[in-house]
C-alpha cells in the first residue's frame, strides 16, 4: 500500500520513512506542502501523513484544498502542535486522524493500519488467503499450506498486492506504480526479476508453477478459482490501537522499531546540534538586544522541531525542554528578563540532554567486548614458556589455559559467549561486569595445551583407552562448537604431529594457519599479524543493488552488528566508490541494469589490488547455472535475499575471516612482513 509523506523536518521524515517501509508500507516523501501536491495530483496514493507546520502550502490548506477537489483518501497529521484549537481545525479540514508529537511509532502504525483498513472496508481483515497461500496480516508472516515463506520485502509486497487484489491483473507499470516510490521506480525488466525469484520461491514449497500466471499483452495475477476465496473477515474495527494483535507481535514490533532507532540516530544527530546551536545563537541576540524577528521565527521551527524528534527517539526530557523552549519564543510579545534567564537555563538543560544522548548512544554502538587470540600448542614442542616471554616482551598480555573448561568459563565472563553455544555452563553472573572489568580479565593471547595426536586410533586399545579416546574426542568437539559460537575468535594452530589426520581434524576447526614443528619466532610473528587488525574491529560492506528500498533494509539490518555498511544503487559508479570506500567485503546483486553482478566482479578480480577482496553474490536467483557462471567470475559465495538475519551474518562473518586468514598465512610466508 502506498502512503505520501509529507513533512519537512528531515529528521522525522528519515525516522518515519524507515519505520514504514519496514512495515512494507511503499513511502513517497515530500519536504513542501507544493511538492507533496505535485504527488498527489501524479500518483494514486491509501493514505497521507501530514504535517500541519509546513512550507509553502500549510498542512490545514492542504487538506481544505484535498477535499475540495473531492479527494477521499485518509490523512493522517502528525504535528508538535498541542493545543486543542489546532486539532480541532485540522479535523475541520478534512482529516481523519491527529497525533501529537512526541509519539510512539507504535501508536502511528497503529493508527496508520486502522486508517488503511477504514479507506477500505468496515470491518478488519486480519489474514488474507488464496488456495493455500496465506498472509497473516499484523504479523507480516506468508505461508502456503502450512510451509512458511521467506520473500524479500519486494517479493512480500508483491504477493501481497496479489491477495488483496485477486481478480485483478497487473502490468509490470502497474506493479511498478504499486511497491516503488516515484524516486526509486526501477526498469521493467527488475519487476519480471523479482516476478522469477518469487515464483521459484513458491514453488520450493509446493505451490503450482502457475498460481501466479502470466495473462499476455495484461500482466501478471493470482491464478483464478472456481469458487472465489475471499479474505477472511473477523472482528469489527472499535479502536485505534491493533487489539488483533498478540502480546508477542505487538512486542516483536516493539524491538524492531526500537533497533531502527538506534541505527537512525547516527545519521540525524548533527541536525539536532544544529538546531540547539539556533537556539543558542537566538538567545545571544536576545541578551544584546538585537534578536530578529527572522531569527526569533527560526529558532521557534528549531524548538518545535527538536519536541518531536527527541521524543520520538525516546528522550522524553529533552522533548519537554524543548517544548518550554518553544513556548518562550512564541509569538512575538518581548521576552522579559525572568523569562530571559528561563530560556537560558532550559537551552543549557537541552544542550546537556543532546549531549548525554550523543554520547551514550554512541558508546553503545561502538562497545565491542575484547577478544583473545586463542592459539593451540601441542605440549611435546615444549616451546610453551619461550612463546610467553617473547610475546610478553612484545607487550602482549598472555593467559595460559591447561584445559577448556578454565577457557569457556572466561569468554563466559566477558560477555563473548553465551548458552547458544551448546556448553554446560554453570556460572553466568559475571555476564553483567561493565567493559572496563572485561577488558582487564580478558588477555590478548590464550595458549590452551592441545594436541591432535591424542585423537589417533589404535587397534589394540583396551575399554579405558576407548573412555579416554571419547572424552577427548568430546573436548575437540566442545572447542569446535567454542570456535562457532564466537565468531570473531581467532585460531592459530601449533603441532608437533604432522601426519594427515592431525591436519584433517585440525582442518575441521576452521581455515585457521596450522603451523607443523615451527620456531617460537614464526609463531610469534603471526600472532603480532593476527592482533594487528583484530576481526572484531567494525568492517566496511559495499552493498550494490537496484533496489534501494532492499539497501536500506540491508543497512538497517547489519548496521546494527557492527557493520559499516555502504549502499550504492548505481551500478555506473561502482569502480568510483570501491576505490574511495575500500571494503572489505563487496555484496553484489545479480541482475542489474547498465552492468550485472557477474560483469562487475570479473572487472574486480582483473585487478591485483582486489584479489584477496571477498565478493559475496546477494541474490533472488540461485539457478545452477547463475551459481556456476558467479563462481566463474571470481565470487567467493552466493546466498539468497530470503536468509535470516542470523543466517546472513553467518556467511558474510565466515566469509570476512576466511579471506582475511588467507592475508595472514600470505603475509606470514613472505620475506617482507607488512601487516594486511
Amino acid at each position: 500500500m502506498r502512503i505520501l509523506l509529507v513533512e519537512d523536518d528531515e529528521s522525522v521524515a528519515k525516522i518515519l520513512h524507515k519505520v514504514l517501509t519496514d512495515e512494507h508500507y511503499i513511502v513517497d516523501v515530500a519536504y513542501t506542502g507544493h511538492i507533496g501536491w505535485q504527488l498527489v495530483s501524479s500518483f494514486n496514493y491509501d493514505l497521507i501523513i501530514l504535517d500541519v507546520l509546513l512550507p509553502e502550502l500549510d498542512g490545514i490548506k492542504f487538506c481544505q484544498q484535498l477535499r475540495a477537489q473531492e479527494y477521499t483518501l485518509p490523512v493522517l497529521f502528525v504535528t508538535a502542535l498541542d493545543d486543542s484549537s489546532e486539532k480541532i481545525a485540522g479535523l475541520n479540514a478534512g482529516a481523519d486522524d491527529y497525533i501529537t508529537k512526541p509519539f510512539e511509532l507504535e501508536e502511528l502504525l497503529a493508527r496508520v493500519r486502522a486508517l488503511l483498513r477504514r479507506g477500505k472496508t468496515s470491518v478488519v481483515l486480519t489474514t488474507l488467503e488464496w488456495e493455500g497461500l496465506r498472509l497473516e496480516v499484523n504479523s507480516r508472516e506468508l505461508t502456503y499450506r502450512n510451509n512458511k515463506l521467506s520473500l524479500t520485502p519486494k517479493e512480500h509486497a508483491m504477493l501481497e498486492l496479489f491477495l488483496r487484489n485477486p481478480a485483478q491483473a497487473f502490468s509490470r507499470e502497474a506493479i511498478i506504480d504499486n511497491l516503488w516510490s516515484y524516486s526509486d521506480a526501477p526498469g521493467e525488466e527488475t519487476v519480471t526479476s523479482h516476478m522469477k525469484g518469487l515464483r521459484r520461491k513458491l514453488r520450493t514449497v509446493g505451490a503450482p508453477a502457475d498460481l501466479i500466471e502470466t495473462v499476455y499483452g495484461v500482466g501478471y495475477r493470482l491464478k483464478p478459482i472456481e469458487t472465489e476465496v475471499k479474505p477472511i473477515e473477523t472482528e469489527e474495527l472499535c479502536s485505534v490501537d491493533s487489539r488483533s494483535a498478540t502480546s508477542d507481535i505487538v512486542k516483536l514490533r516493539h524491538q524492531h522499531t526500537q533497533a531502527a532507532l538506534s541505527a537512525l540516530w547516527k545519521s540525524v544527530k548533527s541536525q539536532q546540534t544544529n538546531r540547539l546551536a539556533i537556539l543558542q545563537q537566538a538567545f545571544e541576540q536576545l541578551q544584546r538586544g538585537t534578536l530578529s524577528k527572522e531569527m526569533r521565527e527560526s529558532a521557534y521551527r528549531s524548538s518545535h522541531s527538536l519536541t518531536g524528534v527527541l521524543g520520538i527517539f525516546g528522550l522524553e526530557t529533552g522533548s519537554e525542554i524543548a517544548r518550554q523552549i518553544q513556548i518562550l519564543l512564541q509569538g512575538e510579545t518581548p521576552i522579559l528578563a525572568d523569562d530571559q534567564a528561563r530560556l537560558d537555563a532550559l537551552i543549557r538543560a537541552l544542550q546537556a540532554t543532546i549531549d548525554e544522548a550523543i554520547e551514550h548512544r554512541g558508546r553503545t554502538a561502538v562497545e565491542i567486548p575484547k577478544v583473545p587470540l586463542l592459539v593451540l600448542v601441542d605440549p611435546q614442542l615444549r616451546m610453551m614458556p619461550a612463546l610467553v616471554g617473547m610475546l610478553r616482551t612484545e607487550g602482549f598480555t598472555v593467559k595460559i589455559s591447561h584445559h577448556i573448561e578454565s577457557l569457556v568459563a572466561m569468554l563466559s565472563s566477558s560477555r563473548l559467549l553465551d548458552k547458544k553455544a551448546g556448553i554446560n555452563q554453570t556460572d553466568r553472573t559475571n555476564q553483567t561486569d561493565s567493559r572496563t572489568r572485561s577488558e582487564r580479565t580478558v588477555p590478548d593471547v590464550v595458549l590452551l595445551g592441545f594436541s591432535f595426536a591424542d585423537f589417533e586410533d589404535d587397534c589394540e586399545s583396551d575399554l579405558n583407552d576407548d573412555l579416554d579416546r571419547d572424552l577427548r574426542s568430546s573436548q575437540l568437539d566442545r572447542l569446535a562448537k567454542l570456535v562457532n559460537e564466537v565468531p570473531s575468535l581467532m585460531l592459530l594452530i601449533c603441532s608437533g604431529d604432522g601426519s594427515l589426520s592431525s591436519r584433517v581434524r585440525a582442518a575441521q576447526l576452521g581455515d585457521y594457519p596450522f603451523f607443523y614443528n615451527p620456531d617460537v619466532a614464526s609463531v610469534a610473528k603471526t600472532i603480532a599479524l593476527l592482533r594487528s587488525h583484530p576481526l572484531s574491529a567494525p568492517r566496511k560492506i559495499l552493498a550494490v543493488d537496484d533496489d534501494s528500498q532492499l539497501l536500506q533494509t540491508l543497512k538497517t539490518r547489519l548496521a546494527l552488528e557492527n557493520y559499516q555498511i555502504v549502499t550504492l544503487d548505481k551500478p555506473l559508479e561502482f569502480w568510483k566508490t570501491l576505490q574511495d570506500e575500500n571494503p572489505d567485503l563487496l555484496l553484489l546483486d545479480i541482475s542489474m541494469p547498465q552492468f550485472t553482478g557477474i560483469e562487475l566482479c570479473q572487472t574486480v578480480r582483473r585487478s591485483p589490488a582486489w584479489r584477496h577482496l571477498p565478493i559475496v553474490f546477494f541474490t533472488a536467483h540461485a539457478e545452477p547455472h547463475l551459481q556456476q557462471a558467479a563462481f566463474k567470475a571470481g565470487g567467493d559465495n552466493l546466498i539468497e535475499k530470503s536468509l535470516s538475519d542470523a543466517q546472513l551474518l553467518a556467511h558474510l562473518e565466515h566469509q570476512m575471516k576466511r579471506s582475511y586468514l588467507q592475508q595472514v598465512i600470505a603475509t606470514a610466508n613472505s620475506p617482507t612482513t607488512v601487516p594486511p
